[in-house]
């Protein structure tokens, strides 16, 4: 049971929230709350069917990143959050929350478990729902850094 309320957290209800009007609430509470915000968000999702979520708040790791412009108007945040490890697929290791200074422009991105034990894919859920896939997922941070930021810049770039 509990695959499908993760699933639901990180594919559905992350990004609906990300990309509705409570966007910067979101951030802001994530960024407080942390770890705690997953396990009461899961065990809410599944109250209705027992569900009680096997994760502690400490599995869920942040690593916020600011990516300074020429003035703070162009900074690009980046909230990489490392989740606990995905049991089957397509959960993810690690999402990746976007945004430029103004929030007004939110990317979701997630390192999915794919087909194989080892093979995760970069992917993301964009503002009508649709999941995308944008191949493998590099193994370096500072590669999949690199490479999340090329993605979100064209994003913008096309805004």
């Amino acid at each position: 049971m509990e695959q499908q309320e993760r699933y639901y957290l990180e594919q559905r209800l992350i990004p609906e929230i990300l990309y509705s009007e409570e966007c910067s609430r979101f951030i802001m509470v994530l960024l407080q709350d942390r770890g705690k915000f997953f396990v009461n968000v899961l065990n809410t999702i599944g109250k209705e069917s027992g569900y009680q979520c096997p994760y502690k708040p400490e599995q869920f790791v942040f690593k916020p990143q600011i990516l300074s412009g020429e003035d703070k108007s162009q900074d690009i945040a980046f909230l990489f959050i490392d989740m606990p490890e995905p049991e089957r697929v397509p959960l993810c290791s690690r999402i990746i929350i976007c945004h430029d200074a103004a929030i007004s422009n939110p990317r979701y991105y997630t390192v999915e478990k794919s087909v194989g034990d080892s093979q995760f894919m970069l992917c993301g859920v964009d503002e009508e729902g649709a999941h995308l896939n944008f191949g493998s997922c590099p193994e370096s941070e500072e590669e999949l850094f690199y490479r999340v930021h090329g993605l979100y810049t064209k994003h913008l770039a096309k805004k």
